[in-house]
């Protein structure tokens, strides 16, 4: 019988830290915003690649215009111009429906805006900094939207 080498368990780097709170935050945001578009009484959004009506608590992802399985540097994973409300089914089953997401970013902003995007995945690295600058922006948005709108916290 061979024995098999334990790996080691590494502790998360400040870095993925930060990257795990910041994407918590910048999801609730997401998710809040489209409610808030939509239906926030009733938390209530519109999936971004089929139009379902969704609950942005229970049923709704903050989708990326390009995934972190697509290559890249994610270079694109705080920006908002690239992140939207999906639909669980759209999001998880379907890989994020891209040829629909590029198409909807196209009706939206336009084809210049979202070829940017494109070569930002590929080529923009977020520093630590970064990535916990973006988790105060994404917080203090939810939290002012929370206010505004009287959304209870439901995390």
């Amino acid at each position: 019988m061979a024995w098999k080498r334990r790996k080691k368990k590494r502790s998360p780097s400040e870095h993925q830290k930060a990257k795990k709170l910041t994407d918590k935050w910048c999801s609730r945001y997401v998710r809040i915003k489209a409610a808030v578009a939509f239906d926030p009484i009733n938390m209530l959004g519109r999936c971004y690649t089929c139009g379902r009506i969704v609950d942005v608590i229970h049923k709704g992802d903050s989708g990326h215009f390009k995934s972190r399985g697509s290559g890249g540097s994610s270079g694109l994973y705080f920006d908002e111009r690239a992140i939207r409300l999906q639909c669980k089914p759209c999001n998880g089953f379907e890989g994020g429906r891209p040829a629909e997401y590029r198409k909807a970013l196209v009706n939206e902003y336009g084809e210049e805006v979202v070829q940017e995007l494109e070569i930002k995945h590929r080529v923009n690295i977020y520093t630590l900094r970064d990535i916990i600058g973006l988790g105060l922006y994404f917080r203090d948005r939810v939290q002012e939207m929370c206010e505004t709108y009287n959304i209870y916290p439901w995390w």
